[in-house]
């Protein structure tokens, strides 16, 4: 990445919103065991590397995040670079140990036939042909560009948090009525204060 792209990410607030989809849009957090993945990651950051999360949302095949670091000098590119490498290497072990298709699916995706019956074997045999290309690796879990912003103002925080915590409930997707129910997301800490899945929210407001 040039300076010049480095100089656009600077946040003035250190907060970010990081976007980054599964290739071929794959609905690999359908069951407990990646979206602990992606949970547990989140947690470590903020816990060894002061990276706080203020939202969140884990979709079927992408991840919503943002974050503020806590220290100005922190590299945001660094951060994400190794969130994305470290839970590709996670949730691929996932996968070829069998634990995936073991591990317990959540209530909202039990219903979808599609979903259901995505099994390990196949997210596999769709990961290797994404890295086709690549001589370095044989699995490509995380599509190479993600969508990374700095947040400069709270009527942009706003916007994104309203966003995140709206999409599950969008037309194309429809997976709960209302924000709120949606179980992997921050949008019911926003709304009740309760608990999201022992991450400790950064509230702005």
């Amino acid at each position: 990445m040039s300076t010049r792209q480095h100089r656009d990410l600077i946040s003035s607030t250190g907060v970010y919103f990081f976007t980054t989809t599964v290739v071929k849009w794959l609905p690999l957090f359908i069951r407990q065991s990646t979206i602990t993945v992606l949970l547990d990651t989140m947690a470590f950051f903020q816990r060894e590397r002061g990276v706080k999360t203020i939202g969140y949302c884990i979709m079927p095949n992408h991840l919503h995040w943002i974050f503020k670091l806590d220290n100005d000098a922190t590299d945001v590119i660094k951060v994400v670079r190794t969130f994305k490498s470290y839970t590709a290497r996670t949730c691929i072990e996932i996968l070829k140990s069998g634990q995936f298709d073991q591990s317990r699916q959540p209530e909202i995706y039990q219903e979808d036939r599609q979903v259901h019956q995505m099994k390990a074997r196949s997210i596999l045999r769709y990961l290797a042909e994404a890295a086709q290309h690549r001589a370095d690796q044989q699995y490509q879990l995380w599509q190479r560009h993600a969508d990374l912003k700095p947040v400069c103002s709270e009527p942009f925080l706003v916007e994104k948090l309203n966003y995140i915590h709206n999409n599950p409930t969008k037309k194309k997707c429809r997976l709960v009525d209302r924000a709120e129910a949606f179980p992997f997301s921050s949008a019911a800490y926003y709304s009740t204060g309760q608990n999201s899945n022992g991450l400790d929210i950064l509230s702005m407001f």
